[in-house]
């Protein structure tokens, strides 16, 4: 072996790459702009009035669903835009593995095609799996 890479995986390797980069930099955009929001939302957070446990009895979780998620961000909630992010940044590995099925595919490569497909419906099952738990 001459120890060339084949131009075709450099591509695809890349692609992940960005994938993955995309991700995390849109989550990373998502939060911080969430928390901003919630900070400018909610002054008593930065004001310091209150106490830890007195702020979250008002404000608890409100987002036991994805519904609740998608309702807050038709209201520009701060802290909806931040568990998108957080949201974007859980299923960034998720859509990588995704994407790999497709890149496998494209280079023909059965075995890791059918690899990464359960890989994926693995993903995909537990997913479910803990909503239902929820």
């Amino acid at each position: 072996m001459n120890g060339a890479v084949d131009p075709r995986v450099e591509r695809l390797e890349i692609v992940i790459s960005v994938v993955l980069r995309t991700g995390v930099i849109v989550s990373f955009i998502l939060v911080a702009i969430g928390l901003a929001l919630t900070l400018v939302q909610q002054p008593e957070l930065v004001r310091g009035s209150s106490s830890i446990s007195e702020i979250l009895a008002r404000h608890g979780s409100d987002f036991h669903r994805w519904s609740d998620v998608v309702t807050r961000l038709s209201h520009g909630d701060g802290r909806a835009i931040a568990m998108l992010g957080l949201l974007v940044l859980i299923s960034t590995p998720i859509t990588r593995v995704a994407v790999s099925i497709g890149l496998f595919a494209y280079l023909h490569d059965r075995m890791f095609v059918w690899i990464t497909l359960l890989v994926f419906l693995l993903l995909v099952v537990s997913i479910f799996i803990g909503h239902a738990e929820a």
